[in-house]
């Protein structure tokens, strides 16, 4: 891979009208790529899909001003209409990002394998055609739980297969390694990206340099570290993921600011950020 093995799926930090704050984003982004952490903003820890694609061209602009559109930036680009998935991911490849971060469409459940082909590599092949098109880097995003359409190993195959060298990778948040592993098996040339860090080590046994994670804990700490991540995975456990992470960075950072997410998400109550607080032993 031409990335970090660890990527951090940025939060979105919103300022009190809930609008998005460029200069918090940009500073987070900083200190973890001063780490030799990835970037990928606008996923599921980002809030992606409660901003709008103007949103997120000016964050990605604001990061582009800070230098941090590089090669290790993989940009959360899908979405349910397939204009706003071509024009950001233009506009990502002009910003010379590494890849794009593409959801299913996720309104409509019970689509075929067909439907979700053509629906990819109608995009694919708009964006290609256009200039620096053959840039594109597409990582394919299954995260069942949450959008509620799979991406499974034969429909990544099926595009690889099509797309030589544009399908990239495949990030899976669902936990099941049997999805990445058939991949890997099928497509000699994607990389495989766990959401779940404690998988990394099968991984990397498996397919070696293709192995990487993208994981909301790599906004606080090192999650390949068991050890060290033991205490913050107490903490936010049971808890919703983006909002109890957000909260963790509050505290880490001493800024309450970053605790704000766009409804229908909420914040923590009291007792809860009370309690992230003690296990964080802060």
């Amino acid at each position: 891979m031409l990335f970090p093995t660890v990527l951090a799926p940025l939060p979105t930090p919103f300022d009190a009208g809930l609008l998005p704050d460029s200069a918090r984003l940009v500073n987070l982004g900083r200190r973890l790529a001063d780490r030799g952490v990835g970037l990928v903003p606008f996923g599921t820890t980002g809030e992606g899909p409660s901003l709008s694609f103007h949103e997120k061209r000016s964050l990605l602009d604001a990061m582009a001003k800070a230098e941090l559109t590089g090669p290790s930036t993989i940009v959360g680009a899908g979405s349910c209409v397939a204009d706003e998935v071509v024009a950001l991911s233009h506009h990502a490849i002009r910003l010379g990002c590494g890849g794009v971060l593409l959801l299913p469409p996720f309104y409509f459940k019970g689509v075929t394998e067909d439907g979700l082909f053509a629906f990819f590599a109608r995009a694919i092949d708009r964006i290609l055609a256009a200039p620096q098109g053959e840039r594109l880097r597409v990582y394919l995003y299954n995260f069942p739980r949450q959008s509620g359409v799979a991406v499974t190993a034969s429909l990544v195959t099926r595009l690889a297969r099509a797309y030589p060298a544009i399908i990239a990778g495949i990030k899976d948040s669902s936990g099941d390694l049997d999805t990445l592993l058939a991949v890997g098996r099928a497509c000699p040339d994607v990389a495989l990206l766990t959401g779940q860090a404690r998988l990394l080590p099968a991984l990397n046994q498996a397919v070696g340099a293709r192995a990487g994670c993208i994981s909301g804990y790599a906004n606080l700490v090192d999650p390949t570290d068991a050890a060290g991540t033991d205490h913050i995975r107490a903490a936010l456990a049971g808890r919703p993921a983006t909002v109890a992470i957000k909260a963790a960075l509050a505290i880490l950072e001493d800024d309450p600011a970053w605790a704000i997410v766009r409804p229908p998400l909420a914040e923590l109550d009291e007792t809860a950020v009370a309690a992230i607080r003690t296990a964080l032993r802060v």
